[in-house]
């Protein structure tokens, strides 16, 4: 029988993607753009008045082309493997028999089940070995140095626990874990029921409303002009809005940690008078359908409303027509498009659906590197099982062909996608929310290089620097890791987990109402290339 490592092969790599949550580039989507004639035959587009123009603007990288040094800095943030030697994937693979009680929860974070200190110590162990091999971002978070900190300070904790209990709780086991963990910044990182990742939710004063003046100033609705917020300038803590009346306006807020339920702030106006604000967390409402994806309309103006990219026998046709009518958006003047709650899942139908409506590529360069170890491909396999059950999976990939390794680093396989600005498409008003996340925020990721396109509501979930989980469950206590095998960066080459995409207009909740009325104040129908 051939070795592990004949599993990093052309052939792993296509049942990888099969089987990967987030590329899942083999699902039922339509492929091809049949776009028929360019919008309306006149040459114009809805587009945005200056004022409105200068703000979205603001919130835009204009660089879209990844240069050798990028690429070269992306590599450095992926782990450089010397040897195999010390791999142990085999021992990772899910055990027939688990040492858990046979009606024990998926994730093992619940009930009042129990590890021994030398379970605990031997599962530790085997996590960290996993996190090594198998995720993608060991490296951007620290690599060896600040793992191995981690899992020493962990180990020190469950010695020290032995010292009172002769079984470690598994909320207790779990605590433990993620706490040391905690430097890591990746919302597709899980361990036991809980993302390894701290998130930053907006906050925000409904009762006071500032208009930005010629000279410079923001003043309030009553005209007094507002000179520092906390004894800072007043821009640090404005952002720009829309009235329910469709004008721009600016609003008090912050981007902070949930811990954080509310913020006090000092205003002070012109002649010495002084006021307190308090910060209030936006309620992130959750918007459910029934359908993954419907095509409505809102107040006359097209609306599609997509709540999620989860391809299951029930979403699978919406979905395909969420890329199809694509093809007929494009010829409207304005577009809806409604991802609120939306929290992602295969990102083909984002990347389509925006290839239809362009008739281009929109997007910046994005750079890609999935990990081709034995690891990696047994924790996809465990995912695989998870879902499907026990299947001749890892026999079947051995049998594949010539590795797709980087020859320069060993274990990972590197790939850059390019894009395109865009200018040539309807008007695009993004409703987005905290809960908008990952395969969402790739297609978001891929609006921000149309030019008109519009981003309204507040920052996203923020889950887009990893992806393609596998699956750890460990055999002494039944806790789960997901562990994603790939990590990919656009040009901007920044970390949103936990912050999200910023809007270009703060608009909480009923955002859709507010992009009508501002679609009457500030869009005009100019010539393509007068944009």
């Amino acid at each position: 029988m051939r070795g592990l490592r004949g599993l990093r092969a052309e052939g792993a790599l296509r049942v990888l993607c099969v089987l990967c949550a987030v590329s899942a580039l083999f699902a039922a989507v339509p492929t091809g753009a049949s776009g028929g004639e360019e919008h309306g035959g006149d040459g114009a587009r809805m587009v945005l008045l200056p004022e409105a123009r200068a703000i979205v603007d603001a919130n835009r990288s204009p660089q879209l082309d990844v240069s050798e040094s990028q690429l070269q800095r992306f590599r450095e943030f992926l782990y450089h493997y010397s040897d195999f030697s010390d791999e142990t994937a085999e021992k990772l693979r899910i055990p027939d028999k688990m040492y858990v009680p046979a009606d024990s929860d998926s994730d093992g974070s619940s009930g009042d089940w129990e590890v021994s200190p030398d379970h605990a110590t031997e599962e530790v162990e085997m996590l960290f070995t996993a996190l090594r091999f198998g995720y993608a971002g060991y490296q951007f978070f620290g690599g060896d140095a600040v793992f191995g900190a981690a899992k020493e300070a962990i180990l020190g904790e469950i010695a020290g626990l032995s010292s009172y209990y002769d079984t470690i709780p598994n909320w207790r086991y779990s605590d433990t874990v993620a706490k040391h963990l905690s430097f890591v910044q990746d919302s597709h990182l899980v361990f036991g029921n809980r993302s390894l990742c701290e998130h930053l939710r907006f906050r925000f004063c409904p009762y006071y409303e500032f208009r930005l003046s010629a000279d410079g100033s923001y003043r309030d609705l009553g005209g007094r002009r507002i000179v520092a917020v906390n004894n800072e300038a007043p821009s640090e803590y404005l952002k720009p809005s829309i009235s329910a009346d469709g004008e721009i306006v600016y609003i008090l807020g912050v981007v902070s940690s949930e811990r954080h339920q509310a913020t006090l702030l000092e205003l002070q106006f012109e002649g010495g008078i002084s006021e307190m604000a308090w910060l209030m967390p936006a309620d992130e409402v959750r918007y459910v359908n029934e359908k993954a994806y419907e095509l409505t309309e809102f107040e006359g103006l097209p609306m599609a409303v997509c709540r999620t990219f989860r391809v299951s026998p029930e979403t699978s046709e919406d979905l395909s027509a969420f890329v199809r009518d694509a093809e007929t958006l494009r010829h409207e003047d304005v577009v809806l498009l409604d991802l609120r709650s939306n929290p992602g899942g295969t990102i083909q139908y984002g990347q389509e659906f925006c290839r239809r409506l362009a008739m281009a590529d929109p997007g910046p360069f994005v750079m890609t590197a999935n990990l081709m170890t034995d690891t990696a491909l047994v924790l996809q396999m465990n995912r695989q099982e998870e879902i499907n059950g026990r299947s001749d999976w890892l026999a079947r990939v051995r049998e594949e062909g010539d590795s797709l390794m980087d020859p320069e680093l060993p274990g990972w396989h590197i790939a850059v996608s390019p894009g395109e600005y865009v200018q040539d498409t309807p008007l695009i008003l993004v409703l987005m929310n905290g809960n908008t996340a990952s395969a969402a925020e790739a297609l978001i990721r891929c609006l921000r290089s149309m030019r008109n396109a519009v981003l309204i509501g507040t920052n996203t979930g923020g889950a887009l620097l990893t992806g393609n989980a596998g699956l750890l469950r460990l055999p002494y206590s039944g806790l789960v890791a997901r562990i994603p095998t790939m990590i990919w960066m656009d040009v901007e080459m920044r970390n949103l987990d936990g912050v999200g995409y910023f809007p270009d207009f703060w608009v909480h909740p009923d955002a859709e109402e507010n992009a009508a009325a501002f679609v009457r104040e500030y869009v005009v129908k100019r010539a393509v290339s007068e944009h």
